[in-house]
Formats: C-alpha cells, structure tokens, sequence
C-alpha cells in the first residue's frame, strides 16, 4: 500500500509531463466551396465542347456515379476510386485504391477525349476493368458530366500562352 501511495505522485507527474508543449492538432481543411460566378468562370474557360456543358445536368447525370464514386478533395474511395484530380492523373494511379489489373496495367493518362470514351461503354473501352456501370449512351450527358467533374475535381485550365505582340 505505501508503494502506491509513492508511487501516484510520480505517475500523475509522468502523465502530465508534455502536455505543455504539445501543439494542437491542425484543424481540417474546410471543402472548396465554388460560389456560381467561379463555377461559370470555369466553365467558361473550359476548351469546346465542355465550355457549352450543362453543369446542372451534369450533376444530374452524375447522380449515377455517385453510388460509386466520390468527387471532394480528399474524399473516400468506394467501390470507384475518389475523382478530385482525375485530369491529369495516370489511369489505375490513384494511392491505395485497388484497381483491375486493366487499369493498373493501362497506358494514359485521364483527359476529357479518354473520360468521354471510358463514360460511354466502360467495358469496351478498356477490357478487363471492374466496373460494372453501363455507360452514357448520350453524348450531351457525357459532356455534361465531364465539365461537372471539371469544375467540381479541382481541374484548372491551363493558361495559354499567347506571342507577344510585335513592336
């Protein structure tokens, strides 16, 4: 009993020791949140046929993916890898998700011409993939959901750069 008695002031000195110095954690970072002029500033900057995208329908559309996939910067993976950064990225290179051998094994990189085709019929565009989605059959809804994820994914169109003006 007396070693206890001892012994409690040492464990409630060690179990404070460091609090003190320790730093809160950083907060999380709150989601983007895109008022309507930057989604229609985006839009518009976006190469044809995706600046004439319907970005309302395109969420619509969207509503069949999202069982799937998510779309916020560092959201889940679910059955579908999450899509925040998809232009751009090499297919089948997302960190941590398991994609199909088809994917993985897959040579491209994703832009609007290899989404547009993937949305269309998934399984002929890359056979051996595990998706199960049967596609887009219409071609206004593929270039609405693509300008969607454009806008919404955290893509950003790349400045062009024009020749100076001769003196």
């Amino acid at each position: 009993m007396t070693r206890l008695v001892l012994a409690a002031p040492l464990l409630l000195a060690l179990a404070a020791c460091g609090q003190d110095d320790a730093a809160p954690a950083p907060p999380a970072k709150p989601p983007r949140v895109l008022s309507d002029a930057d989604k229609a500033a985006l839009l518009a900057a976006l190469p044809a046929p995706y600046d004439a995208g319907d970005l309302e329908n395109g969420r619509r559309a969207f509503a069949r993916c999202r069982a799937c996939h998510t779309i916020g910067e560092g959201g889940a993976d679910m059955t579908g890898p999450n899509l925040h950064g998809v232009f751009g990225r090499k297919a089948g290179d997302r960190p941590r998700y398991n994609y199909s051998n088809a994917l993985r094994q897959a040579d491209f990189t994703w832009d609007a011409e290899k989404l547009d085709h993937w949305l269309q019929n998934p399984r002929t565009f890359l056979p051996g993939n595990k998706m199960s989605f049967p596609g887009l059959p219409d071609a206004a809804d593929r270039r609405d959901v693509i300008a969607f994820l454009k806008v919404e994914t955290g893509y950003r169109p790349q400045p062009t750069s024009e020749p100076a003006p001769a003196p």
